[in-house]
Protein backbone atom coordinates (compact mmCIF):
# COMPACT_ATOMS: atom_id res chain seq x y z
CA UNK A 1 0.00 0.00 0.00
CA UNK A 2 2.38 2.38 0.77
CA UNK A 3 4.36 1.75 -2.66
CA UNK A 4 0.76 2.59 -3.81
CA UNK A 5 0.68 5.77 -2.38
CA UNK A 6 4.33 6.65 -2.95
CA UNK A 7 3.46 6.42 -7.07
CA UNK A 8 0.16 8.29 -6.38
CA UNK A 9 1.97 10.80 -5.16
CA UNK A 10 5.11 11.82 -7.33
CA UNK A 11 7.34 14.29 -5.62
CA UNK A 12 6.25 17.71 -7.13
CA UNK A 13 10.52 19.27 -6.73
CA UNK A 14 10.64 16.65 -9.74
CA UNK A 15 8.20 17.97 -11.88
CA UNK A 16 7.94 21.12 -13.76
CA UNK A 17 5.79 23.73 -13.01
CA UNK A 18 4.48 25.94 -16.13
CA UNK A 19 5.51 25.96 -19.79
CA UNK A 20 8.80 25.90 -20.51
CA UNK A 21 10.87 29.21 -20.88
CA UNK A 22 12.00 29.81 -24.03
CA UNK A 23 15.61 30.12 -24.51
CA UNK A 24 17.23 33.72 -24.32
CA UNK A 25 18.04 35.26 -27.40
CA UNK A 26 21.81 35.75 -28.47
CA UNK A 27 23.19 39.41 -29.31
CA UNK A 28 25.70 39.62 -31.69
CA UNK A 29 28.41 42.42 -31.75
CA UNK A 30 26.94 43.67 -34.68
CA UNK A 31 23.70 44.39 -33.14
CA UNK A 32 25.25 45.95 -29.93
CA UNK A 33 27.24 48.45 -31.91
CA UNK A 34 24.18 49.72 -33.60
CA UNK A 35 22.58 50.01 -30.24
CA UNK A 36 25.64 52.23 -29.19
CA UNK A 37 24.92 54.23 -32.28
CA UNK A 38 21.40 54.32 -31.35
CA UNK A 39 22.14 56.03 -27.94
CA UNK A 40 24.67 58.11 -29.30
CA UNK A 41 22.54 59.84 -31.62
CA UNK A 42 19.92 60.39 -29.09
CA UNK A 43 22.41 61.86 -26.58
CA UNK A 44 23.69 64.12 -28.84
CA UNK A 45 19.79 65.24 -30.27
CA UNK A 46 19.51 66.10 -26.51
CA UNK A 47 22.53 68.21 -26.62
CA UNK A 48 21.28 69.98 -30.01
CA UNK A 49 18.00 70.94 -28.68
CA UNK A 50 19.40 71.83 -25.18
CA UNK A 51 22.14 74.50 -27.08
CA UNK A 52 19.49 75.53 -29.33
CA UNK A 53 16.60 76.43 -26.87
CA UNK A 54 19.98 78.45 -24.96
CA UNK A 55 21.04 80.55 -27.67
CA UNK A 56 17.62 81.44 -28.80
CA UNK A 57 17.07 82.79 -25.55
CA UNK A 58 20.56 84.69 -25.66
CA UNK A 59 19.59 85.86 -29.04
CA UNK A 60 16.10 86.97 -28.19
CA UNK A 61 17.35 88.65 -25.03
CA UNK A 62 20.02 90.67 -27.13
CA UNK A 63 17.69 91.42 -29.53
CA UNK A 64 15.31 92.91 -26.64
CA UNK A 65 18.27 94.93 -25.55
CA UNK A 66 19.60 96.47 -28.43
CA UNK A 67 16.08 97.59 -29.37
CA UNK A 68 15.62 99.51 -25.91
CA UNK A 69 19.23 101.10 -26.66
CA UNK A 70 18.45 101.94 -29.94
CA UNK A 71 15.21 103.66 -29.17
CA UNK A 72 16.55 105.76 -25.84
CA UNK A 73 19.75 106.23 -28.59
CA UNK A 74 17.34 108.06 -31.36
CA UNK A 75 16.73 110.93 -29.74
CA UNK A 76 19.61 111.79 -29.06
CA UNK A 77 21.50 110.87 -32.43
CA UNK A 78 19.15 113.06 -33.77
CA UNK A 79 20.20 116.19 -32.07
CA UNK A 80 23.64 115.62 -32.16
CA UNK A 81 23.22 115.09 -36.28
CA UNK A 82 21.32 118.29 -35.68
CA UNK A 83 24.26 120.24 -33.51
CA UNK A 84 26.68 118.67 -36.19
CA UNK A 85 24.58 120.15 -38.66
CA UNK A 86 24.51 123.34 -37.47
CA UNK A 87 28.44 123.63 -36.22
CA UNK A 88 29.29 123.06 -40.05
CA UNK A 89 26.98 125.56 -41.09
CA UNK A 90 28.86 127.65 -39.04
CA UNK A 91 32.05 126.66 -39.96
CA UNK A 92 30.95 127.57 -43.45
CA UNK A 93 29.30 130.81 -42.96
CA UNK A 94 32.70 131.46 -41.04
CA UNK A 95 34.97 130.61 -43.93
CA UNK A 96 32.81 132.78 -46.54
CA UNK A 97 32.61 135.43 -45.14
CA UNK A 98 36.73 135.02 -44.40
CA UNK A 99 37.18 135.02 -47.72
CA UNK A 100 34.98 137.97 -48.71
CA UNK A 101 37.02 139.58 -46.37
CA UNK A 102 40.33 138.56 -47.40
CA UNK A 103 39.02 139.31 -50.83
CA UNK A 104 38.26 142.96 -50.20
CA UNK A 105 41.85 143.57 -48.98
CA UNK A 106 43.82 142.01 -51.75
CA UNK A 107 41.53 144.55 -53.78
CA UNK A 108 42.61 147.56 -51.27
CA UNK A 109 46.13 146.86 -51.64
CA UNK A 110 46.08 146.44 -55.42
CA UNK A 111 44.08 149.83 -55.42
CA UNK A 112 47.47 151.81 -54.01
CA UNK A 113 49.12 149.70 -56.18
CA UNK A 114 47.63 151.36 -59.07
CA UNK A 115 47.65 154.26 -57.10
CA UNK A 116 51.70 153.99 -57.17
CA UNK A 117 51.40 152.96 -61.12
CA UNK A 118 49.90 156.31 -62.04
CA UNK A 119 52.35 158.71 -60.94
CA UNK A 120 54.66 160.29 -63.31
CA UNK A 121 57.24 160.11 -62.92
CA UNK A 122 57.32 157.05 -61.07
CA UNK A 123 58.45 156.69 -57.27
CA UNK A 124 61.06 153.40 -57.24
CA UNK A 125 60.92 153.43 -53.19
CA UNK A 126 57.01 153.82 -53.25
CA UNK A 127 55.78 151.85 -56.08
CA UNK A 128 58.15 148.76 -54.63
CA UNK A 129 57.09 149.28 -50.94
CA UNK A 130 53.03 149.01 -52.35
CA UNK A 131 54.07 145.98 -54.49
CA UNK A 132 55.67 144.64 -51.57
CA UNK A 133 52.90 145.11 -49.48
CA UNK A 134 50.83 142.67 -51.80
CA UNK A 135 52.24 139.45 -50.10
CA UNK A 136 50.66 139.51 -46.93
CA UNK A 137 47.03 140.15 -48.07
CA UNK A 138 47.72 137.90 -51.30
CA UNK A 139 48.52 135.30 -48.58
CA UNK A 140 45.55 135.55 -46.51
CA UNK A 141 43.46 135.31 -49.67
CA UNK A 142 45.37 132.01 -50.92
CA UNK A 143 44.38 130.58 -47.21
CA UNK A 144 41.06 131.85 -47.07
CA UNK A 145 40.41 129.94 -51.03
CA UNK A 146 42.21 126.66 -48.84
CA UNK A 147 39.31 126.74 -46.65
CA UNK A 148 36.35 127.36 -48.62
CA UNK A 149 37.83 124.53 -50.63
CA UNK A 150 37.34 122.13 -47.79
CA UNK A 151 34.13 123.03 -46.50
CA UNK A 152 32.52 124.76 -49.58
CA UNK A 153 29.66 122.81 -51.09
CA UNK A 154 30.00 122.14 -54.85
CA UNK A 155 32.13 124.95 -55.34
CA UNK A 156 33.89 123.58 -57.83
CA UNK A 157 33.19 125.19 -60.88
CA UNK A 158 33.50 128.67 -59.54
CA UNK A 159 36.67 128.25 -57.69
CA UNK A 160 38.02 126.97 -61.41
CA UNK A 161 36.80 130.35 -62.73
CA UNK A 162 38.68 132.23 -59.38
CA UNK A 163 41.73 129.87 -59.85
CA UNK A 164 41.67 131.52 -63.89
CA UNK A 165 41.29 135.34 -62.47
CA UNK A 166 43.65 135.20 -59.94
CA UNK A 167 46.64 133.36 -62.52
CA UNK A 168 45.55 136.24 -65.00
CA UNK A 169 46.30 139.01 -62.35
CA UNK A 170 49.64 137.26 -61.16
CA UNK A 171 51.58 135.52 -64.17
CA UNK A 172 51.67 135.67 -67.92
CA UNK A 173 52.56 138.97 -70.37
CA UNK A 174 49.34 140.71 -69.46
CA UNK A 175 49.75 140.74 -65.74
CA UNK A 176 51.51 142.03 -62.62
CA UNK A 177 54.42 139.49 -63.27
CA UNK A 178 56.14 141.72 -66.14
CA UNK A 179 55.93 145.03 -63.44
CA UNK A 180 57.48 143.35 -60.99
CA UNK A 181 60.26 141.89 -63.32
CA UNK A 182 60.60 145.45 -65.00
CA UNK A 183 61.23 146.74 -61.37
CA UNK A 184 63.73 143.99 -60.45
CA UNK A 185 65.35 144.27 -63.77
CA UNK A 186 66.24 148.09 -63.96
CA UNK A 187 66.20 148.66 -60.44
CA UNK A 188 68.27 151.99 -59.37
CA UNK A 189 68.40 153.22 -63.08
CA UNK A 190 64.48 153.31 -62.96
CA UNK A 191 63.14 156.28 -65.32
CA UNK A 192 60.03 157.26 -66.75
CA UNK A 193 60.27 156.44 -70.50
CA UNK A 194 58.12 154.92 -73.45
CA UNK A 195 58.79 151.27 -71.53
CA UNK A 196 57.79 152.06 -68.54
CA UNK A 197 54.76 153.67 -69.54
CA UNK A 198 53.74 150.41 -71.06
CA UNK A 199 54.84 148.16 -68.68
CA UNK A 200 53.00 150.53 -66.20
CA UNK A 201 49.83 150.50 -68.80
CA UNK A 202 50.07 146.69 -68.44
CA UNK A 203 49.77 146.58 -64.92
CA UNK A 204 47.16 149.32 -64.49
CA UNK A 205 44.58 147.03 -66.46
CA UNK A 206 45.65 143.96 -64.93
CA UNK A 207 44.31 145.26 -61.57
CA UNK A 208 41.15 146.77 -63.52
CA UNK A 209 40.44 143.58 -65.00
CA UNK A 210 40.79 141.47 -61.57
CA UNK A 211 38.83 144.02 -59.57
CA UNK A 212 35.46 143.88 -62.21
CA UNK A 213 35.94 140.06 -62.93
CA UNK A 214 32.58 138.74 -61.30
CA UNK A 215 34.17 135.12 -60.00
CA UNK A 216 34.25 136.40 -56.45
CA UNK A 217 30.14 137.10 -57.27
CA UNK A 218 29.96 133.49 -58.18
CA UNK A 219 31.45 132.44 -55.21
CA UNK A 220 29.23 134.41 -53.16
CA UNK A 221 26.29 133.53 -54.83
CA UNK A 222 27.03 129.97 -54.44
CA UNK A 223 27.79 130.51 -50.64
CA UNK A 224 24.29 132.14 -50.45
CA UNK A 225 22.80 129.17 -51.75
CA UNK A 226 25.22 126.69 -49.30
CA UNK A 227 23.91 128.36 -46.29
CA UNK A 228 20.38 128.62 -47.58
CA UNK A 229 19.90 132.69 -47.92
CA UNK A 230 20.12 132.80 -51.45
Amino acid sequence: MAADDDTASPNPSQEPVGPPEPPAPEVSSSDLAALQRQLELAKRSGRYALITAIVSAVISASASAWSSIHVSSTGMDRQQRFAAAQAVRSNRESVYVDFVVAYSGLVGQLGRLRAALQLHPPDFVYLSSEFDKLFEPMQILLRAETAVRIVGSEMGPALARWDRTLRALTVGPESLEVVRDHLDQYRGRFTDDDQWRRISTVGISAIERFSTDTAVDEIAERAREDLGSG
